[in-house]
């Protein structure tokens, strides 16, 4: 739901700074979090649409950047947010909360029957990307 709400929007390239996008990236989560919060159903019982959540046209490079959470009134944010960036978005009304550890993590396996699988893990974690 992030996704498809920032669909129409061009985040990328300078068109918007990073605190409009941060912004933006914001709202949207606690929207579809909220969403989250009050339609928790059984996937048995009420159709999802996974394959479109799991699309490959939806972006990738999420992994990249710090992280943000709207939790409970705060928006958590990681400390590799620059401090510019984190007054703006305090300025625009978000109750800041910095965090000091990564707020998540990514890790991806890439099957390519081919080539072979391939796995990685960000940086900013100790984790590992493992399947078999």
């Amino acid at each position: 739901m992030i996704l498809r709400t920032l669909a129409g929007y061009a985040l990328g390239g300078g068109s918007f700074s990073e605190a409009d996008r941060l912004h933006l990236l914001a709202e949207a989560s606690k929207a579809a979090y909220w969403v989250r919060d009050h339609f928790i159903c059984d996937p048995e019982r009420v159709s999802v649409d996974v394959t479109g959540f799991l699309s490959e046209d939806n972006p990738q490079e999420a992994a990249e950047h710090p992280r943000l959470l709207p939790l409970r009134g705060e928006l958590q944010v990681e400390r590799a947010i620059p401090s510019a960036i984190v007054d703006d978005l305090a300025n625009r009304g978000h109750k800041i909360a910095v965090q000091e550890v990564p707020l998540g993590g990514c890790q991806a396996i890439w099957i390519d029957y081919e080539r072979g699988v391939f796995g990685g893990s960000e940086p900013s974690k100790d984790d590992l990307a493992l399947g078999y």
